[in-house]
């Protein structure tokens, strides 16, 4: 389906509260180089990516990419409404330090780390379904704090000096992050 702009179509979108990935590209008659892809949830958008059909590597994130899209004018579109929603919301997470696992059960703690040094300068990422989940699914305050801080560009020191935490606090609270599904 084809049309004015992404400005008109998610205003479309946002009035019928639609929510799936919006798979977005040049209506031209050859094959777009890009795609641009953008969840929605209930009409709002999410995340925002465009990428090189060829390579399939990102080239731009959320604003830059809405930002390039809304420039590109007319465009071609396709909603996947299916594509949106995991089957069950993210369980709640525990404050850091409260270990609930039994005996008997299977571990579902991350592989080991990496030597500290090495870690500190690693750059942790929102996971798809980290993006739409509601905002009580992070049950702890430093939790939401460090969640709101992974933005794909801020390595785990950064995120502790911006917190004033010290590293191994901002670790945990993200491997608590990473085994629920929220980071990757």
């Amino acid at each position: 389906m084809y049309t004015k702009d992404i400005t008109f179509l998610l205003r479309v979108l946002g009035s019928s509260k639609q929510s799936g990935v919006l798979l977005i590209e040049d209506p031209g008659p050859d094959a777009s180089p890009w795609l641009g892809q953008l969840q929605l949830d209930q009409g709002r958008v999410v995340s925002c990516v465009v990428s090189d059909q060829a390579s399939g590597r990102v080239v731009l994130r959320n604003e830059e990419a809405l930002q390039w899209l809304t420039a590109r004018g007319r465009l071609k579109w396709q909603l996947q409404e299916e594509a949106i929603l995991p089957p069950t919301p993210p369980p709640r997470l525990l404050p850091p330090g409260k270990d609930t696992r039994r005996e008997d059960a299977y571990s579902t703690e991350p592989p080991p780390l990496p030597p500290a040094k090495n870690l500190l300068r690693a750059v942790p990422q929102r996971a798809l379904t980290g993006n739409i989940a509601p905002a009580n699914a992070l049950v702890s305050r430093e939790h939401r704090q460090v969640y709101a801080l992974v933005d794909g560009q801020r390595t785990i020191e950064e995120i502790a000096q911006l917190l004033h935490r010290p590293s191994e606090f901002i670790i945990a609270i993200l491997q608590d992050l990473q085994s629920q599904g929220f980071i990757v």
